[in-house]
C-alpha cells in the first residue's frame, strides 16, 4: 500500500487571479458577415421582441397608474 501511494505523481496546479493575468489576443471579426438564421431562429426572436415590447408597456402603464396620471380617484 506504501508503495502504491508513493508512485503517484504530485500535480501543482498555478491559480491565477484574473486581474493578474496576460491579456489574451482577441479574435478579428472585421470580416464577418452577418449571422444566417433559420425559420424557427426568426420566429423565435420575434415572438421575444413582441413579449418585451408588451412588458415594457405593461411597466410603463404601471408606473403612469402607480403615479396617478390617468385621473383615478
Amino acid at each position: 500500500m506504501e508503495r502504491l501511494q508513493n508512485a503517484r505523481a504530485i500535480e501543482v496546479f498555478e491559480v491565477v487571479h484574473p486581474l493578474r493575468d496576460k491579456p489574451e489576443k482577441k479574435l478579428e471579426t472585421t470580416g464577418l458577415g452577418p449571422i444566417e438564421m433559420t425559420a424557427g431562429v426568426k420566429l423565435s426572436l420575434m415572438v421575444l421582441r413582441v413579449y418585451l415590447t408588451l412588458m415594457t408597456f405593461m411597466l410603463v402603464y404601471h408606473v403612469a397608474d402607480l403615479a396617478g396620471i390617468f385621473g383615478r380617484h
